[in-house]
């Protein structure tokens, strides 16, 4: 996985907390034009960039901008994603043959291939307004023949009013997509 965040401290600050909590600081910061960033591995060797980024459409502080997910084959990665875009808020952004990316309203991920080890184990939920986009993500995706991890419902051992479906996208990710109704 490639996870960049945005921080609320300096550079150096989160490259020592990076430290702290037993991971690697493959990069010192580097210059970009628009700020400085550096690369570094979680404890478990998933790769993180650490960003300090001057934007107008910047995300939220502490909030994850882009990610990406090693996959086996993007393009059938594709198919599942745009499948379940109309339910779940996505676009398609760019694509190239090992490299597809997807957006939503104020964050992107990207299916790649690339030397590096699958992704595994993944959780997305994308947020829905009303439980009937729920169910038509869904109904969509069930009926493109993906694989059902759990059918539409309220699911109040998250919280009252938490209503959700779950698919598996080609790699086994589990796929959400949740409306939590809370006004």
């Amino acid at each position: 996985n490639t996870v960049h965040l945005r921080s609320p401290e300096p550079l150096e600050a989160a490259l020592g907390r990076v430290r702290d909590h037993g991971g690697k600081v493959l990069s010192e910061s580097i210059a970009i034009p628009a700020g400085r960033f550096a690369y570094c591995l979680d404890p478990d060797g998933n790769s993180i960039e650490a960003v300090l980024v001057e934007r107008e459409d910047a995300v939220p502080v502490g909030s994850i901008d882009h990610m990406w997910v090693r996959v086996r084959d993007p393009q059938s990665s594709r198919r599942f994603y745009t499948t379940i875009a109309p339910h779940a808020g996505l676009r398609v952004a760019h694509e190239e043959p090992d490299h597809v990316q997807l957006c939503g309203p104020d964050y992107s991920f990207s299916l790649v291939r690339d030397e590096r080890p699958l992704t595994e184990h993944v959780h997305l939920a994308f947020p829905a307004r009303d439980n009937a986009t729920v169910r038509a993500f869904h109904a969509a995706a069930i009926a493109a023949g993906y694989e059902d991890n759990g059918a539409p419902g309220e699911r109040p051992v998250y919280h009252p009013g938490y209503y959700g479906a779950f698919m598996l996208d080609p790699d086994g990710h589990n796929i959400e997509v949740v409306n939590h109704n809370r006004g």
